[in-house]
């Protein structure tokens, strides 16, 4: 048997260090940005249902109210709605730009 050197002992546990705190910058950095993002999109949704709301009393009717109480389900069922569209692109596009490109412009809109 080798006898253990502690130069290396010590370097390993300096790299698993360094990874666990990586790792934990990371994780802190995802929550807060799921922190952040979280209230941006639902006070989109909460002024949707206010403009819908408003335009319905404007043309006098009555404004969304099919999903949910008094339509508050109504915004989150037009994102997904939005999403789960089928997508149409012609068969020269490049696909990962075609589809990558609004996510972009999405993300660059809300960070900057």
């Amino acid at each position: 048997m080798r006898p253990t050197d502690e130069s290396s002992i010590s370097m390993g546990l300096q790299l698993y260090t360094i990874a666990v705190d990586s790792i934990l910058h990371i994780l802190v950095f995802t929550f807060n940005f799921i922190l952040d993002i979280i209230p941006f999109f639902l006070a989109i949704a909460v002024i949707t249902l206010i403009e819908r709301r408003l335009m319905g009393s404007i043309q006098r009717r009555r404004g969304p109210n099919m999903n949910g109480d008094l339509g508050l389900f109504q915004p989150i069922a037009d994102g997904l709605k939005l999403i789960i569209k089928e997508i149409f692109h012609t068969t020269e596009a490049n696909a990962g730009l075609f589809i990558s490109a609004p996510l972009f412009t999405l993300f660059f809109t809300i960070v900057c």
